[in-house]
């Protein structure tokens, strides 16, 4: 009996240390609009089906190149008053969903001689004003519109909370605000705290050793094919994880991808970032190899705590969509199938 036992000591630890014991990953799927009260979807009930057991929620503000105010911007497709997301939170935690709450700032579209953001600027990630003053307006508003979540974040128990996505020279440019948030943040919020760096910029974010996870929202090109192979993909792959990998263990952190996910249309992998095109080709398979490649690449890793799929609509869309959801299309069942694998 004493040899049986020892037997299956040394079965459980081979198993322990192979890919045949999956850890538990965040299995995250970000909820996305247009939001409307008569929409009866019951998008959280559909998330669940898909073996996700996070939601991920992105409240947005758009900065004024003027007045350099932070509004909310309920004009975008995903944007609505803190008392919808306050109610979704509660939602999903009825359904047994843990929370990540990632805030976005919207650059406003309107140039004009009058601007106090470098004209050139039309991404969030290029934000820059050209004086201290206007610097310092800008980090005081932003500190009010993050704080502000961040005590939403702490009263609905949200389990991680972003202070910040892709603000690229922001971040270069005023590393030590960054740090003074961070301490602000963790003064209201007691769950874990992340910020959500680009694709291109995660290894230049000087003030990760402060947070729980490196964040990244992971869309890396890693195909110029029309439609994908999954065998190419990977292998493209491979050299991208080396690098993350290089980071986590310098560090001593896991990633958390604060995004993925590909557009349903043909040279999706080849600029993942671009949300916004026209003259789309639709191509399911193309999105359906990308994500499978992803999932298989990042999710085998033990230094990858999980991450969020860009995305799932609050309301459905019509067939024939190139979007990034997948809803009633063949990479559905591929998320549905790698989620239930790391549950």
């Amino acid at each position: 009996m004493k040899y049986l036992s020892g037997f299956y000591v040394i079965i459980f630890c081979l198993f322990a240390n192979s890919n045949f014991i999956f850890a538990q990953k965040i299995n995250g799927i970000c909820l996305v609009g247009p939001f409307e009260e008569s929409e009866q979807t019951h998008p959280i009930i559909q998330i669940k089906t898909l073996n996700a057991n996070w939601l991920g929620l992105v409240p947005e503000a758009r900065l004024d190149r003027v007045t350099l105010d932070l509004n909310e911007n309920l004009k975008y497709n995903w944007a609505i008053y803190n008392e919808g997301y306050i109610k979704l939170i509660q939602e999903a935690k009825r359904e047994g969903l843990k929370v990540f709450l990632k805030p976005h700032i919207r650059l406003d579209n309107n140039i004009s001689w009058a601007d106090k953001i470098k004209r050139t600027a039309s991404w969030r990630g290029e934000i820059e004003p050209e004086n201290q003053q206007d610097w310092t307006i800008i980090e005081e508003k932003y500190t009010e519109y993050i704080l502000n979540l961040a005590e939403i974040a702490e009263a609905q128990k949200v389990e991680i909370f972003c202070i910040g996505t892709e603000l690229k020279s922001f971040t270069a440019k005023r590393p030590e605000y960054w740090r003074e948030l961070i301490c602000n943040v963790r003064g209201i919020y007691s769950g874990k705290v992340t910020y959500s760096a680009n694709w291109d910029n995660y290894k230049n974010i000087g003030f990760w050793n402060e947070l729980d996870f490196i964040g990244m929202n992971a869309y890396f090109p890693v195909s110029n094919a029309s439609t994908p192979s999954t065998y190419f993909t990977k292998r493209k792959w491979g050299g991208i994880k080396q690098e993350m990998e290089n980071l986590s263990n310098r560090l001593n952190k896991k990633i958390l991808i604060t995004e993925y996910g590909y557009k349903s249309a043909k040279f999706a992998g080849a600029k993942p970032w671009i949300h916004n095109s026209e003259n789309e080709s639709i191509n399911n398979q193309a999105q359906a190899n990308l994500l499978k490649s992803a999932l298989e690449s990042l999710w085998t890793e033990q230094w990858v705590e999980g991450g969020f799929l860009w995305n799932w609509n609050y309301k459905s869309l019509p067939s024939g969509n190139t979007d990034f959801s997948v809803q009633n299309k063949p990479s559905e069942n591929i998320v549905k199938q790698y989620y239930l694998e790391y549950q």
